[in-house]
C-alpha cells in the first residue's frame, strides 16, 4: 500500500476517532504508535508530562477549518480525550484557521478543567487569533464572578493584560464592556467601574492595571465609581491606590463627587474614600527590600543562582561559537572566560531551566571591547523548541565593565531566549555572563504547601529565592526566627525543612538499551538510560572501538523526571564506520556513576 495513503488514512482515523469515539478508542488507537505503551488508560490520566516519542500525525489538520485533534476534543468539553492526546505529544499552540488554539476555545466555552489542564502543558495565553484575541479577552468577554480564578489562573500562566486586540482593546475592556462597543478614549477600567465588574477589576489590578487610569477628560475609574454609586467598587479601586483627590476637566474629585450625593448615600461614600486602607500587592511576583537607590526598579527579584545544566554547548542551545569558547562559560561569571559568537549580528542562546521559575529580569555582563553586546531581546517559551515571545527588547550601554540589568513585568517560564542583535563594531560578540532575576517557582509552592507563604517577602529580601539558598540558610533562618518567620511560625518551617531533600543521582542503568548490530551510516532507533527519581543530572554518551582503550564523547544530554525516574534519550545517534562498538551513558559530575558498556556490531553498508 502507498505509504501516503496509509499515513491519510491514520491522520483521518485519529480525527474521526476524537470527533465521535470514546477516550478509551483514543488511547486504545494511540498505543500501536509509540514505544513505551501504557498499561492502560488510567495510567495515561496520572501522567504528568508528554512523552518524548514523536508520533509524526498527531497534530494532523481537518480538512474543514484546520482544527487539529486536541482543537476538536478540547472544544468538545472531552477531558479524558484531551489529556491523552497531550502525553501523547499534542501540541497545545496549534491554531485552526480562525487562528485559535485550543485554549482559546476552551476558555471561550468555558471549559475551565480543560483550560487548566492546557496551562499544565504550557498553551500559551498570549496567542492571537484572527480577530486579534487571546485566551484572555476570550475570558473576560465569557467573564461571570464564580470564573475570576480563571481568569486569575490564565494571568498566573503569563497571559499579559496589556495586549490590546485589533481594536485597541486590553481584556479589561472586554470585561467591562461585555461586547456593546463604546467611544475608544474610555479605557477599560473606567468602563469596569461604571458597570461594577468587581472581582474580574481586582483580578486585574493585582496584575498591575493602574487604578488612577483616565480617559482624555481626566476622569478616573473612582470618579465613576463614585458617580455610578459602585460603593463596592469604590472600595476596591481605593485599597489598591485610587486618587480621592484626583480632578478632572471639570475640576471634579472624587471625594466631591461623594459630597453631593443623595444623603442616604453621602456618608457611606465619603467613609470609604477616607476610611478604606490600602491593601498590600498580591502575588510573588514583587518585593522591596528598602536598600535599593531612588533611581532602581523597586521590585526585582534577587539574582538566582545559575545551574550548569541550564544550557548546552550543542547547537541546540546556541549560534555557531568559536572553537576555543563554550556557551556554558555564560554560567559562571567568576571565570573571567567569555562565550564568543562568530557572527557580530543575530546571536543567541537559549536556557532551559529544568522547571519553573517566577523570573523578572536579566544580568547580562559584555566584554571590554567593540565585540559587546549593543542590543537585543528577551524570548520565553512553553517549549524549547519555541514559539517564541518577546518579553523585553533592551540596550547595554557602555560603561565599567559592561554590566547591565534589564528587567521587566513577571512571568513564569522555563525556557528562555536571549537573542543579541548587533555589537558596537566588532568582528563577533563576546559576552562574559547571563544571570537571571528570579524565584524558584518550587519554593514558592513548598511555602504555600505549608502555609508559609507571608515569609517569600522576607525570604526573597535575603537573597533567599530557591530551595538550595533555603537550604544553605536553614540554621540562620530557624535562630533567628523573628527576622525571617513569624513567631508561631517556627514549627512550620521546621517540618518543611524536614520535606525537603534534593534528589541525588545514585544510579544509571539502561531503560531502552540501543540495539546490537545497525549498518554503518543508518540511525540507531532511540535509546535511552534512566537514574533516580527527579534528577537533572547532564549525562553524556562515550563510545569506544572494542579493541580500542580511546574513549569519544558522542553526545551531551540531560536526565528529565517522568514518571517515578528520570530518563535521557539518545535519538538520531549514527556510527558510520563498520567496527565492533561499545556505548555506554556516564554522569558528567559524578564520573563512577554508569550505565555497563552496551556492545554494537555495526556492518558495512551493502555495495550498490
Amino acid at each position: 500500500m502507498d505509504h501516503r495513503h496509509e499515513d491519510q488514512q491514520r491522520r483521518q482515523q485519529l480525527l474521526t476517532i476524537v470527533d465521535r469515539g470514546s477516550a478509551e478508542q483514543l488511547f486504545t488507537f494511540l498505543q500501536a504508535y509509540h514505544r513505551r505503551p501504557f498499561r492502560n488508560i488510567t495510567e495515561v490520566m496520572g501522567y504528568d508530562a508528554a512523552i518524548d516519542d514523536q508520533i509524526d500525525f498527531i497534530d494532523c489538520v481537518a480538512t474543514r477549518y484546520n482544527v487539529t485533534p486536541l482543537i476538536i476534543a478540547a472544544g468538545k468539553g472531552s477531558y479524558e480525550k484531551t489529556k491523552i492526546l497531550l502525553v501523547h505529544g499534542a501540541n497545545p499552540n496549534k491554531q485552526c484557521s480562525t487562528g485559535d488554539t485550543a485554549l482559546n476555545l476552551a476558555v471561550h466555552r468555558q471549559k475551565y478543567r480543560i483550560v487548566d489542564l492546557l496551562l499544565t502543558y504550557r498553551a500559551n495565553p498570549n496567542i492571537f487569533n484572527k480577530s486579534g484575541k487571546t485566551a484572555l479577552h476570550r475570558a473576560a468577554v465569557s467573564y461571570i464572578d464564580d470564573n475570576a480564578n480563571h481568569v486569575r489562573a490564565l494571568l498566573n500562566a503569563g497571559a499579559d493584560p496589556a495586549l490590546e486586540d485589533r481594536n485597541q482593546r486590553i481584556a479589561l475592556d472586554e470585561a467591562a464592556l461585555a461586547n456593546k462597543p463604546v467611544q475608544r478614549a474610555y479605557r477599560a477600567a473606567i468602563i469596569a467601574a461604571r458597570l461594577g465588574h468587581d472581582r474580574c477589576l481586582e483580578t486585574l489590578l493585582d496584575y498591575g492595571m493602574d487604578p488612577n487610569i483616565c480617559d482624555r477628560t481626566h476622569t478616573s475609574p473612582l470618579h465613576v465609581a463614585v458617580r455610578s454609586l459602585k460603593l463596592s467598587t469604590a472600595r476596591l479601586l481605593v485599597s489598591h491606590g485610587a486618587d480621592k483627590n484626583l480632578i478632572n476637566n471639570r475640576g471634579e474629585t472624587p471625594i466631591g463627587i461623594a459630597e453631593y450625593l443623595q444623603p442616604d448615600q453621602q456618608q457611606s461614600f465619603v467613609n470609604v474614600l477616607i476610611h478604606t486602607p490600602r491593601v498590600e500587592a498580591s502575588g510573588f511576583h514583587v518585593y522591596s527590600n528598602g536598600s535599593m537607590p531612588a533611581n532602581a526598579i523597586p521590585y526585582v527579584h534577587p539574582l538566582l543562582r545559575s545551574h550548569p545544566n541550564w544550557t548546552l554547548d550543542s547547537e541546540e542551545f546556541r549560534s555557531p561559537t568559536d572553537n576555543n569558547s563554550s556557551v556554558q562559560n555564560l554560567l559562571d561569571t567568576t571565570s573571567g572566560s567569555y562565550w564568543c559568537c562568530r557572527q557580530n549580528k543575530d546571536a543567541w542562546v537559549i536556557f532551559d531551566l529544568k522547571h519553573q521559575y517566577n523570573i523578572s529580569g536579566m544580568r547580562i555582563i559584555g566584554c571590554d571591547n567593540q565585540s559587546t553586546p549593543r542590543s537585543g531581546h528577551i524570548d520565553v517559551s512553553t517549549a524549547f523548541n519555541g514559539p517564541w515571545l518577546k518579553v523585553k527588547d533592551f540596550t547595554c550601554p557602555l560603561s565599567q565593565g559592561n554590566k547591565n540589568d534589564v528587567f521587566f513585568q513577571a512571568l513564569k517560564t522555563r525556557f528562555i531566549r536571549v537573542f543579541l542583535s548587533d555589537n558596537y563594531g566588532g568582528d563577533d560578540i563576546r559576552v562574559q555572563g547571563i544571570g537571571f532575576y528570579g524565584v524558584d517557582m518550587r519554593l514558592v509552592d513548598l511555602l504555600r504547601e505549608h502555609g508559609l507563604e507571608r515569609s517569600l517577602p522576607t525570604l526573597l529580601a535575603n537573597s533567599i529565592n530557591d530551595l538550595e539558598s533555603l537550604d544553605e540558610n536553614r540554621d540562620e533562618i530557624l535562630n533567628s526566627s523573628d527576622k525571617y518567620l513569624d513567631v508561631n511560625d517556627h514549627f512550620l518551617f521546621i517540618r518543611l525543612m524536614e520535606s525537603l531533600r534534593s534528589p541525588k543521582l545514585t544510579r544509571l542503568e539502561w531503560f531502552n538499551p540501543p540495539q546490537s548490530t545497525v549498518i554503518a551510516g543508518d540511525k540507531l532507533q532511540t535509546f535511552s538510560a534512566a537514574g533516580d527519581e527527579g534528577v537533572t543530572d547532564r549525562v553524556k554518551l562515550e563510545e569506544r572501538l572494542e579493541q580500542s582503550s580511546q574513549i569519544r564523547t558522542v553526545l551531551m544530554r540531560d536526565l528529565e523526571p517522568i514518571q517515578g525516574r528520570s530518563l535521557v534519550d539518545f535519538p538520531d545517534y549514527v556510527i558510520r564506520d563498520p567496527g565492533r562498538y561499545k556505548v555506554r551513558v556516564v554522569s558528567v559530575e559524578s564520573p563512577n556513576i554508569q550505565t555497563p558498556w552496551q556492545d554494537i556490531v555495526v556492518a558495512a553498508a551493502a555495495a550498490e
